[in-house]
Protein backbone atom coordinates (compact mmCIF):
# COMPACT_ATOMS: atom_id res chain seq x y z
CA UNK A 1 0.00 0.00 0.00
CA UNK A 2 1.57 3.51 -0.76
CA UNK A 3 1.77 6.12 1.89
CA UNK A 4 -0.20 9.46 1.19
CA UNK A 5 3.28 10.85 0.55
CA UNK A 6 4.16 8.61 -2.59
CA UNK A 7 0.71 9.16 -3.48
CA UNK A 8 1.48 13.01 -3.69
CA UNK A 9 4.74 12.32 -5.10
CA UNK A 10 3.30 9.73 -8.08
CA UNK A 11 0.22 12.13 -9.15
CA UNK A 12 2.97 15.21 -9.52
CA UNK A 13 5.59 12.85 -11.51
CA UNK A 14 2.30 12.07 -13.36
CA UNK A 15 1.46 16.00 -14.39
CA UNK A 16 4.79 16.56 -15.61
CA UNK A 17 5.23 13.87 -17.19
CA UNK A 18 1.84 14.88 -18.85
CA UNK A 19 3.15 18.64 -19.69
CA UNK A 20 6.60 17.16 -21.22
CA UNK A 21 6.86 16.97 -25.20
CA UNK A 22 7.32 13.51 -25.72
CA UNK A 23 9.66 14.39 -28.53
CA UNK A 24 12.24 16.99 -27.90
CA UNK A 25 11.59 16.37 -23.84
CA UNK A 26 10.79 20.89 -23.35
CA UNK A 27 8.49 21.19 -20.80
CA UNK A 28 5.25 22.72 -20.92
CA UNK A 29 2.63 25.34 -19.63
CA UNK A 30 -1.17 23.90 -19.77
CA UNK A 31 -2.94 25.46 -22.98
CA UNK A 32 0.81 26.66 -24.39
CA UNK A 33 1.35 25.50 -28.12
CA UNK A 34 4.39 23.56 -28.34
CA UNK A 35 5.59 22.28 -31.85
CA UNK A 36 9.17 21.30 -31.81
CA UNK A 37 11.29 20.42 -34.96
CA UNK A 38 10.06 16.73 -34.90
CA UNK A 39 6.47 17.32 -34.33
CA UNK A 40 6.41 19.80 -36.89
CA UNK A 41 7.88 16.87 -39.27
CA UNK A 42 5.23 14.42 -38.22
CA UNK A 43 2.35 17.16 -38.29
CA UNK A 44 3.36 17.94 -42.02
CA UNK A 45 3.96 14.04 -42.76
CA UNK A 46 0.19 13.40 -41.36
CA UNK A 47 -1.33 16.44 -43.13
CA UNK A 48 0.32 14.95 -46.59
CA UNK A 49 -0.89 11.61 -46.02
CA UNK A 50 -4.40 12.78 -45.17
CA UNK A 51 -4.19 14.70 -48.59
CA UNK A 52 -3.13 11.58 -50.44
CA UNK A 53 -5.68 9.52 -48.72
CA UNK A 54 -8.25 11.90 -49.67
CA UNK A 55 -7.41 11.97 -53.06
CA UNK A 56 -6.93 8.12 -53.44
CA UNK A 57 -10.59 8.08 -52.09
CA UNK A 58 -11.69 10.78 -55.10
CA UNK A 59 -10.04 8.70 -57.53
CA UNK A 60 -11.50 5.61 -56.45
CA UNK A 61 -15.78 6.66 -56.57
Amino acid sequence: MLSQTQILQYQKESVERALTCANCGQKLHVLEVHVCERCIYECLNMVEHNEKYKQHRRIKK
